[in-house]
């Protein structure tokens, strides 16, 4: 269960660009993976009667990997708004003047 962030994100680029909203959204999912198996552990041993000092770890792990996924979720956004305006803009510097539209 991965919790380390990513330190910096790669150039925009199609590969590369995809490659890592591919990797964001993985590490997304396993932390909510981890979000529902903490819960689903603190339910059955709070339907059986465990203590609350039984129940309370998972809890905790539970809100800690809802965190990370939170944080990792706002990276992906922040990187796909990267991808898109930085593809906007080529595709801007690729359009003939003649073919831009008019303002």
């Amino acid at each position: 269960m991965p919790t380390s962030m990513p330190k910096s994100m790669p150039a925009p680029g199609d590969r590369e660009g995809v490659a890592e909203l591919k990797r964001l959204a993985h590490e997304v999912r396993n932390a909510m993976n981890g979000v529902a198996v903490s819960l689903e552990v603190a339910r059955s041993r709070a339907g059986r009667g465990a203590a609350p000092a039984e129940v309370y770890p998972f809890l905790e792990t539970a809100s800690e990997q809802l965190e990370l996924a939170t944080r990792l979720h706002k990276q992906y956004t922040d990187f796909a708004t990267t991808l898109a305006t930085d593809g906007e803009a080529r595709a801007a510097r690729r359009t003939p003047i003649h073919d831009a539209p008019e303002a």
